[in-house]
């Protein structure tokens, strides 16, 4: 269980736009909480609700496990990155990427997805099913 800002705070600092000891500014914490709701938002658009109430303010309490909570951190980092126009180095890429799979894997019951049969068996190439 973390804060919001906690989060924030150690994801800046794994981008490395924060040092340790250091504080965010209001504008960068104000940006890095909307990118951490669109992440939320984005993760429950795709059917992982994680439980967490949006938008968040900065002290609301996230009572998610600690592997969700790392999962959001490397999601973070990498969006933190990509915002600040950072180079996103190629683990830190990987990491969001697993952390995501592992968010949505874990909160999206499989069994409750309904696939189109139609497309069973079927190649998708330039543009089309054949």
């Amino acid at each position: 269980m973390a804060t919001a800002i906690h989060l924030i705070n150690l994801s800046a600092r794994a981008a490395k736009i924060l040092q340790h000891g250091q504080a965010l500014d209001s504008n960068d914490q104000s940006d890095i909480l909307d990118l951490l709701n669109y992440q939320l938002g984005g993760l429950v658009n795709k059917g992982a609700d994680l439980g967490v109430s949006t938008p968040l303010a900065a002290s609301d309490e996230l009572y998610i496990d600690d592997d969700d909570l790392e999962a959001l951190k490397d999601m973070l980092v990498k969006r933190i990155g990509n915002h600040y126009g950072r180079p996103i180095r190629q683990d830190v890429e990987v990491s969001a990427l697993e952390a995501e799979s592992l968010l949505l894997s874990k909160y999206i019951d499989l069994q409750e997805v309904e696939f189109d049969r139609s497309l069973v068996n079927r190649q998708y190439r330039a543009g089309k099913f054949v």
